[in-house]
């Protein structure tokens, strides 16, 4: 069934298919301008693809998406723990650098010790 693929791509990305979910409709409609933007050519199907293959990987499981915030969090962590021990700067230029206190960097930095340090 899945062996076609591009068929799959190509009559779902034209035509909404009745029995296919809004919510599917509303993600493809959602990625194609944004791959547009990145100066993809055929966007709603490249778009349509991608979803199909989440579909494949994904289908019929609940699946999280983290909010930006919460990314942008990991981010900042990932930051901090780069910059205390790999680059070895000091907690108070760490905590300068984000905006944030040093007790907000040494809290950080507890949570996730370097392997060998636990």
């Amino acid at each position: 069934m899945l062996e076609n693929n591009e068929m799959l791509v190509r009559y779902i990305s034209s035509e909404r298919v009745e029995g296919v979910p809004d919510s599917f409709y509303e993600t493809i409609d959602y990625f194609e301008p944004e791959l547009q933007k990145a100066g993809i050519s055929n966007a709603r199907k490249v778009a349509a693809k991608l979803l199909l293959t989440m579909s494949r990987q994904y289908g019929g499981r609940t699946f999280y998406v983290p909010n930006l915030k919460r990314l942008a969090n990991l981010a900042r962590q990932h930051e901090i723990l780069n910059d205390y021990y790999r680059r070895k700067l000091a907690v108070p230029d760490i905590a300068k650098k984000h905006r944030m206190t040093s007790t907000g960097v040494y809290t950080i930095i507890r949570s996730k010790p370097l392997p060998d340090e636990q």
